[in-house]
């Protein structure tokens, strides 16, 4: 082929290109119809506050205008479109929904929050309470302003919550271990799911002395008749134990360091002494010396007084009443001789009755005796003309109260009576 030739064709073709290049960029474009923008309502859940001038806004982030909006629960929250903006109204605390459409038939549906606050607010965040060894203790938050509906969870089992509807949150749990304390977390949430959390740290008490309240003590028996002292642990660290030197004198001590001393005195001439020693959790020991002496003192201070306050018809021996239940018994109230009787007969087969020389005014009397029988299955009590201290210890003028005692098989026995003068 000729170089003439050639060169023509090479020619033409880049003509041609050159043609069909000028054709694309001189073709007009194809425009795309704009498309309608889908309804974008903001994604987290608005909280309303109720009351005057707490409107919220629920924010639209884009859409294609004229917009509606209503409440799936208008008793809750209410909604209105005002220039554009949809605000919600608080009306109940409560859980709904806010719906929002526009003119291109898009809608959102919204979840709405209406409260008297946003926040749990407690009067302390942090529950310190100190405790006796395995001992339970108790303290208590104040809920200051949230929503109601309270529910308090602990995460240790150990600690126990609770909430009363008024917002008071009880927590109870004891320590278990001298050295390490029982802590919790407690989640406090209220109708509307808010949340607000405290801790709870319950150690042992702790100290290096154990102290009592008394560490000499005297008290008085009578022979033959129980007696019960108590004395206190003031300071220690619980896991309390209790012993007695003598073994006439029994002790016990409750967890919170209550120890109660009893025993029987049995002999009028001696007194009963004894050393109680007490130890804790740390075997910390601290004793007290307990000396009951004879006393031939009827009854006490407290209960004389008690005994005059009733005005009744009544006989008693041994703190249990004299008179048979049912029986229609005749009382007896007799001054023959210079001798004074009185008390009960039942014809002639039961009776109860007390003698004494002299008068009846008030103060110990001379010749005092005491006779009583009564036999009802598995009860037998006699006594004939047994000597007693006898004591007037009031005259009103209308009626007399009296107290006796004696010691009979070396077992101390007491009364008392209340009869027309």
């Amino acid at each position: 082929m000729s170089m003439k030739i050639i060169y023509k064709t090479m020619l033409m073709t880049v003509v041609v290109l050159s043609f069909f290049s000028c054709g694309n960029d001189d073709e007009p474009g194809i425009d795309t119809p704009p498309s309608n923008p889908e309804l974008m309502v903001a994604e987290d859940a608005l909280f309303v506050k109720i009351g005057e001038d707490t409107d919220a806004e629920l924010e639209i982030l884009q859409g294609g205008g004229e917009y509606n909006a209503f409440s799936t629960n208008e008793n809750i929250a209410k909604a209105e479109v005002v220039d554009g903006k949809i605000m919600i109204k608080g009306i109940s605390i409560g859980k709904t929904y806010i719906v929002v459409s526009d003119k291109n038939g898009y809608y959102e549906k919204k979840p709405i929050l209406v409260g008297l606050t946003d926040v749990i607010e407690l009067d302390k965040t942090e529950v310190e309470i100190e405790s006796l060894l395995n001992i339970s203790a108790y303290a208590t938050v104040n809920i200051i302003e949230g929503n109601g509906g309270y529910k308090v969870v602990s995460d240790n089992p150990k600690v126990t919550v609770s909430a009363s509807e008024s917002g008071t949150i009880t927590i109870m749990g004891k320590p278990e271990d001298i050295e390490t304390p029982t802590t919790a977390a407690v989640t406090v949430t209220d109708v509307l799911g808010m949340i607000s959390v405290f801790d709870v740290c319950i150690s042992a008490h702790r100290t290096d002395v154990l102290k009592l309240d008394e560490t000499n003590v005297e008290a008085e028996g009578a022979v033959g008749k129980s007696f019960a002292v108590t004395i206190n642990v003031v300071d220690g660290n619980g896991g309390y134990k209790v012993v007695s030197d003598n073994q006439d004198i029994q002790v016990s001590v409750t967890a919170l360091g209550a120890v109660k001393i009893t025993g029987i005195l049995k002999n009028s001439d001696t007194d009963l002494v004894a050393t109680i020693t007490v130890t804790d959790i740390l075997n910390l020991k601290a004793t007290c010396i307990i000396r009951v002496l004879p006393t031939d003192k009827t009854y006490t201070e407290e209960e004389i007084q008690a005994i005059v306050a009733d005005n009744s018809r009544r006989y008693y021996l041994d703190d249990n009443d004299q008179i048979i239940g049912g029986l229609a018994v005749s009382f007896k109230n007799e001054q023959q001789n210079g001798q004074v009787t009185y008390g009960w007969e039942y014809y002639n087969v039961y009776y109860s009755l007390l003698t004494f020389s002299g008068d009846k005014s008030e103060g110990k009397k001379m010749d005092a005796s005491f006779s009583y029988y009564s036999y009802f299955y598995p009860n037998y009590i006699y006594y004939q003309n047994e000597p007693v201290t006898l004591e007037i210890i009031k005259n009103d003028g209308r009626r007399i109260w009296g107290i006796f005692s004696f010691i009979k098989d070396e077992v101390s026995h007491r009364g008392y009576f209340c009869d027309s003068i």
